[in-house]
């Protein structure tokens, strides 16, 4: 592979992630609320004094954090005491956390920056272009999508760059009700790559979750509470969801593609944004040099591109962007749609030099649109 792509080898954007982010706690794990709660001594078993705080999970791993230590989060978790919980599980106790916040800020040129973002070669390069955008709007903004492409498209390797540079997204499979809603960040996107031989639970499991991102509502009220430490509600406010899958004709049982599969039609077509992308990518990753030295070698890269994405976002979140361009979007679009519209507009408009780049991507991402409807009565 080309030299200079290998900063967006996954392997090395793992690498990373894992380095700058497998010690930090968010909000977003806490899973009880405050509450007064005694541990035993891991050596002699003896009762420790009461704490009050909070209990967090992450990684299938439980902490116990002080009340205080919530106005400094997201924190890196550097040194921490073992206890034992009264159900004998082992808690751990950080001591002296450090607040770990990535401050928004407007460190590139945005036309470089957009031009070699996983400037991979294609053989669709406009199609993969408005992808691309429509990706960056899940992650930045509040969008509810479903994608489908040809295999080798490209999908899921941006959703996973995206997710481990800035750590409030999540790439995997459609799973149960609860893990899905484990997933839930309250910003950045849960994107569900699809797995093949879906069982029903899981299909009912992903519309669910499907509909209430892409609802009105700021919050989901927990339907899994008999789990245990599992929170009674998720902020949504700013929460994207996409889900990645191949094109119908992949499928041998149409019944297994997703719009096929679905209850709730009417209410998905509702609320939902469908694209329909073709192409495949040129390019041949490989892991044949060292991993770990690249990530390194591109640490603050990823720290200003991180940076970046969250500039991105408050942009969006408190409107500070004076559109440039126009697009007239051809077919009528519902209210929820209308709404997710002005998100993948400002970022196409940021990204765009000019009228005529600008126009070119929306009017591949309309066309993306109605292919995807046409596709399903072929």
């Amino acid at each position: 592979m080309k030299e200079e792509l290998r900063k967006w080898n996954n392997g090395v954007l793992q690498v990373h992630n894992e380095n700058i982010f497998a010690e930090v706690l968010d909000k977003h794990h806490i899973v009880s609320l405050r509450k007064m709660v005694s541990f035993k001594d891991v050596d002699s078993g003896e009762n420790l004094p009461s704490l009050e705080g909070f209990y967090i999970i992450k990684d299938n791993q439980q902490y116990y954090i002080n009340p205080d230590q919530i106005d400094m989060m997201p924190i890196k978790v550097m040194a921490y005491e073992k206890v034992v919980g009264k159900d004998d599980s082992l808690i751990y106790i950080p001591i002296k956390p450090v607040s770990f916040r990535i401050k928004p800020e407007d460190v590139f040129d945005k036309y470089e920056w957009f031009e070699n973002f996983y400037n991979i070669e294609h053989s669709e390069p406009l199609q993969f272009k408005a992808f691309k955008i429509l990706m960056i709007a899940c992650e930045v903004g509040k969008l509810a999508l479903c994608v489908s492409t040809e295999k080798g498209f490209g999908k899921t390797q941006i959703a996973k760059l995206l997710s481990n540079i800035l750590n409030e997204s999540s790439v995997s499979p459609a799973g149960t009700y609860k893990g899905m809603l484990d997933k839930i960040t309250g910003s950045g996107c849960l994107w569900i790559d699809e797995a093949k031989d879906m069982d029903t639970n899981k299909r009912q499991a992903r519309e669910n979750i499907l509909l209430h991102l892409a609802g009105s509502s700021d919050k989901i009220n927990n339907e899994a509470l008999s789990f245990g430490k599992t929170k009674k509600e998720y902020g949504i406010k700013q929460q994207s969801i996409c889900n990645l899958y191949n094109l119908v004709e992949y499928y041998k049982n149409k019944n297994s593609f997703f719009d096929y599969g679905i209850d709730n039609v009417d209410a998905i077509k509702d609320r939902v944004f469908q694209f329909r992308f073709t192409g495949m990518s040129e390019e041949v990753f490989d892991d044949r040099f060292n991993i770990n030295a690249e990530a390194k070698k591109n640490k603050m890269f990823y720290i200003k591109c991180a940076k970046y994405l969250k500039y991105l976002k408050e942009l969006i979140r408190n409107n500070e962007y004076t559109e440039r361009f126009r697009y007239e979007w051809s077919s009528n679009l519902t209210s929820r749609k209308l709404s997710q519209l002005l998100d993948i507009r400002f970022i196409a408009d940021y990204f765009s030099r000019d009228q005529e780049e600008y126009s070119s991507i929306m009017s591949t991402i309309e066309k993306a649109n109605n292919d995807y409807e046409k596709a399903l009565f072929v």
